[in-house]
């Protein structure tokens, strides 16, 4: 099934120049098998709160096509930006992968560079092995060193 893209009716989305890709692959038993048809949201905090710019299911290889977003200026990776830190964070997504049979999957502060292909693998936990059944696993992928 083709993902549906709230991008053209997020203008924000194509207001800047500096875009690179996201793209989401699942997978499970320690990548062996993909898992299709898991719902993929990916959204940002703004100021007026979480907004919500892709929606869609992976397909039968257990991916979503690469989505177009604003990224980390490429000039930024090469200087030695005290804020750093902070233009990674303003450049970064949450994305949500969820299942009827695995655990939801949710993965904050991925970010997303100019002219570069992101791709966030997601193994998927099948909710007879989970602890929690019921409570998403989180993973906060900010982890910056400067």
């Amino acid at each position: 099934m083709n993902p549906t893209s709230d991008n053209q009716s997020n203008p924000s989305i194509n207001e800047t120049e500096h875009n690179g890709s996201l793209e989401v692959q699942t997978y499970t038993a320690k990548r062996t098998y993909p898992v299709p048809h898991a719902e993929v949201t990916i959204s940002r905090e703004t100021s007026e709160g979480e907004v919500l710019l892709f929606k869609g299911e992976t397909d039968a290889s257990g991916k979503i096509p690469p989505i177009v977003l604003p990224g980390v200026k490429a000039i930024d990776t090469l200087s030695p930006r005290i804020d750093f830190k902070n233009i990674v964070s303003n450049n970064s997504y949450k994305i949500t992968v969820s299942h009827p049979h695995f655990s939801t999957m949710i993965y904050y502060n991925v970010p997303v560079y100019e002219g570069i292909l992101s791709i966030q693998s997601v193994d998927m936990v099948p909710k007879s092995v989970a602890a929690d059944p019921s409570k998403p696993i989180e993973f906060n992928e900010q982890s910056f060193t400067i």
